[in-house]
């Protein structure tokens, strides 16, 4: 039976159409050779109708949930052609399966299939976000570092579509598909994956009370050295409002500075403002 609720909607309604325009028809049968309904005319196409009718509800009511069934599954099949991500993110926080095919529910049905892909990006990403920023925290420097470089990479390929390039900082999904090649989706989902595992296997924790002033010291250091105005960094707090150009330009910057830094130098800057953020929520 999977392999029909696999079918389209309209092929199924065609199939309990025909079922029900069937047993219609032998009912009908049937009644004409009583003495009854032997002289109707109408007693066919009437009972046939009718039952087309019930059929088509019947059926309909039946195929609802599995046509739902069908349809998450097809936005899961989605998001897991990223098989290395999802199969980390999966493997070490495996309750996050069940909460991303929740959230994939949510989606609506019978919409274009380019929608389904956008929207099952966006709830991947939000069930994958807090993992990730959880992990950040106790992920080894080296996988930090890595993480780092990934995104300065993809950043600076998306020069040319500012607002891709700071949706890459903000850990937004780039919802074009032909903006990034394979080898690009390819490293974005290496590095993350390492930091997922990394965390897990190797853990490195922060310092339970980061000095945030030294470190912001040390990014002003850094973009001083690269030659950068250290005014775009009062900007990093609010890049999804800021000119893309300019939110891509300093967003790359911010990257590319951390980048530089040691591996150990690097992942506890990281490591300390995602501290503060998560702390500064309510």
């Amino acid at each position: 039976m999977d392999g029909f609720w696999n079918l389209s909607p309209v092929l199924q309604s065609a199939v309990f159409g025909a079922i029900g325009g069937a047993a219609g028809a032998l009912i009908a049968a049937v009644l004409r050779a009583t003495p009854a309904f032997a002289r109707s005319q109408n007693v066919t196409p009437v009972l046939t109708i009718l039952c087309v009718g019930v059929s088509l509800a019947l059926g309909n009511s039946v195929a609802a949930p599995y046509r739902h069934a069908a349809h998450v599954d097809e936005a899961m099949a989605y998001i897991e052609k990223d098989s290395r991500l999802y199969a980390t993110l999966f493997k070490y926080h495996p309750e996050s399966r069940a909460a991303l095919r929740a959230k994939l529910a949510d989606i609506p049905e019978n919409i274009p299939g380019d929608d389904i892909k956008r929207l099952a990006a966006e709830a991947a990403m939000a069930i994958l976000q807090p993992y990730l920023s959880r992990d950040l925290l106790n992920a080894p420097d080296g996988a930090i570092h890595a993480n780092l470089e990934a995104d300065l990479t993809t950043m600076t390929e998306l020069q040319s579509h500012p607002e891709a390039c700071v949706d890459v900082f903000l850990g937004k999904p780039v919802l074009d598909p032909g903006l990034l090649t394979p080898a690009d989706l390819e490293r974005e989902s290496g590095a993350r994956a390492a930091i997922i595992e990394g965390a897990a296997l190797h853990p490195s924790p922060p310092p339970e009370h980061p000095n945030l002033n030294a470190l912001a010291l040390q990014i002003v250091r850094g973009f001083q050295a690269r030659g950068y105005d250290i005014h775009d960094l009062n900007l990093l707090g609010h890049l999804d409002q800021t000119q893309p150009v300019l939110g891509c330009r300093v967003a790359t910057e911010y990257t590319g500075t951390l980048a530089a830094m040691p591996d150990a130098q690097g992942a506890a800057v990281v490591k300390g403002f995602e501290m503060a953020a998560r702390q500064a929520k309510p």
